[in-house]
């Protein structure tokens, strides 16, 4: 990144702290947070912990001058965010949310036609991968605060409306439905699955605005309909490698859009399945992951935070507010698959 230096890179186990620092070039690797926190050369905190471990990490690094990019979900309570917020307030530091979705080029082209005409009145946003295999060991149900949180932030982002309730309903675990009405009065459908396989198209956006549509397909293609001149009816856009190994595969790809996509998925799917034995259960067999291929605005959303810093500018990254808003969707879609009813989408308790 233009300007940036990678400081340090802190880990509680000390070998993983040295090959990352390693792998990425970092001045420093180290076990000892203390030390970092205590280094005034150091403007920015990226904190990619575990979730439960987040917002002490990150008010520590706020309380030690330090501006925050923060994972999502960013806390796991709603009593944490408050005091995330007052910190930051209080120490006037710049703290993003790293919902990185909203900075993925298909999505940012996809919201430029959906606002022209008025934002979505109808949202289906679908997020289907082979959970079952790479997240076999977390608990039943993890998929609704490790995934779900993204489509619930571009539920919010694109209808630039506050959520007022939410039915959920589950086929089993980790396979659900959510309904999201806005105050805006649109309507979201989140549809939530760990148990597709690799070779199928992750992600899937499908907007309906007061007259048109636009659609987008892992990220690598859009199809806008119903807009004339005004859009661009198809638009493809490349993968980003973010190590060399998958280069070639982000080549593969090209400008070919889904077609490319799932040429890629078909040909990495057979390699697991080789190596992981007939249903590709070797979490380890594959070395490439079609889903980090595609360029889901990683890059661009820490980019554009770190170049706040540097400029003394306002990031348009979301806010600990944003993330605040997006944990109560999903505190209301838990209550909903308890209940089986309709739950309020603003409830702090």
């Amino acid at each position: 990144m233009p300007g940036a230096v990678l400081r340090a890179v802190c880990d509680i186990d000390r070998d993983t702290a040295h090959a990352v620092g390693e792998a990425f070039g970092a001045e420093e690797a180290t076990c000892r947070f203390a030390d970092l926190l205590a280094d005034t050369s150091i403007d920015v905190v990226v904190v990619a912990v575990p979730d439960e471990c987040q917002a002490s990490i990150a008010r520590a690094a706020i309380e030690a001058g330090k501006h925050v990019y923060l994972e999502k979900p960013g806390a796991v309570s709603a009593g944490e965010y408050r005091s995330l917020i007052e910190t930051r307030d209080r120490h006037d530091r710049r703290v993003a949310v790293g919902f990185n979705k909203r900075f993925a080029p298909a999505y940012v082209a996809a919201a430029r036609a959906i606002r022209a005409d008025g934002g979505p009145r109808n949202l289906l946003l679908r997020m289907s991968d082979d959970a079952w295999r790479w997240a076999a060991h977390l608990p039943g149900g993890a998929l609704l605060g490790h995934d779900a949180c993204h489509l619930f932030d571009l539920a919010a982002w694109l209808t630039r409306s506050r959520a007022l309730t939410v039915y959920a309903a589950a086929a089993r675990d980790d396979d659900y439905s959510f309904i999201i009405r806005f105050e805006n009065e649109a309507v979201a459908t989140v549809l939530l699955s760990g148990h597709a396989t690799m070779d199928f198209p992750k992600e899937r956006l499908e907007a309906i605005t007061e007259r048109g549509s636009v659609v987008v397909d892992d990220f690598v293609e859009l199809n806008a309909f119903g807009y004339g001149g005004a859009t661009v009816p198809r638009l493809t856009f490349p993968g980003r490698a973010s190590r060399k190994v998958d280069e070639p595969w982000v080549e593969r790809i090209g400008d070919r859009g889904l077609a490319g996509m799932i040429d890629v998925r078909r040909a990495l799917w057979s390699m697991q399945r080789a190596r992981g034995g007939k249903d590709g259960h070797n979490r380890s067999s594959a070395s490439v992951l079609p889903n980090f291929l595609r360029d889901q605005g990683w890059y661009e959303s820490l980019n554009t935070f770190v170049d706040s810093v540097a400029t003394d500018g306002k990031p348009p990254n979301a806010t600990l507010e944003d993330a605040r808003r997006t944990f109560l969707i999903a505190a209301a879609a838990r209550r909903s698959l308890a209940t089986g009813q309709v739950e309020p989408a603003d409830n702090d308790d």
